[in-house]
């Protein structure tokens, strides 16, 4: 496969990340209920600022890859949709993927981080992943790949580079599951999904829904090696 299918794949795992209900399409709601798996993860209390944020941020996120993909404009996005606007909009237009993705991450980033210093346990690196729809093994492991400081913490830089890794490149992924589906053997070239060259995937069962994720405060854990960069979000 080229290097575009690999990314729709990718792109058809994190769809399913989205996916809360496992009703096969996402919309604003799974959006929204996404940020509060997140902030239930690192103890963000109803009606703080750092809830009104992600909230905020999700919206955001939510309307942005609808305007690049709910062509229809019936408010829900499907997983052709998803990974047709992913290919156009995120991997192939960084400047999308600065507006539209990466104030989400930042977002969460700083939920975990409790004492805004920017730095963060590897277990809290763990919980984003669980939060944000990893299977909790995958999560571990991903987690314990990050370069840390000699203080075991891992910065906000090291976790946004590997964010926009993940979203704008074909690198493969670990975090995620991937789900019962193929990218067809043509190549995505351009455009929104649904048109000429966009990535096609296979219909297959839609993933059931994710278990909630842990909840609970960050736990300080002994420095680990410093891997290369891998990109998991």
């Amino acid at each position: 496969m080229s290097e575009l299918d690999d990314y729709a794949a990718k792109m058809a795992a994190r769809f399913h990340t989205f996916d809360q209900d496992g009703d096969g399409q996402v919309t604003r709601r799974d959006f929204r209920l996404m940020a509060e798996r997140v902030a239930r993860a690192f103890d963000v209390a109803d009606g703080t600022d750092q809830a009104a944020a992600l909230q905020e941020a999700a919206d955001r996120y939510w309307e942005g890859m609808a305007a690049l993909a709910d062509g229809d404009l019936d408010g829900r996005i499907t997983r052709g949709e998803f990974v047709g606007a992913a290919v156009a909009g995120l991997h192939q237009d960084p400047e999308a993927f600065t507006r539209i993705a990466l104030p989400w991450h930042r977002a969460v980033f700083r939920a975990a981080d409790h004492d805004g210093d920017r730095l963060v346990t590897v277990n809290a690196v763990d919980l984003m992943l669980v939060a944000l729809g990893a299977e909790p093994d995958q999560a571990r492991r991903v987690a314990a790949e990050h370069r840390t400081d000699p203080t075991g913490h891992i910065t906000e830089e090291e976790i946004l580079a590997a964010v926009t890794a993940y979203y704008t490149t074909g690198e493969p992924q670990r975090a995620f599951a991937v789900p019962a589906c193929r990218v067809s053997s043509g190549t995505a070239r351009h455009g929104r999904a649904g048109s000429p060259g966009a990535p096609t995937l296979s219909n297959g069962p839609p993933a059931p829904p994710r278990a909630p994720a842990h909840v609970g405060r960050n736990r300080v854990s002994p420095p680990a090696p410093s891997p290369p960069i891998r990109s998991h979000t």
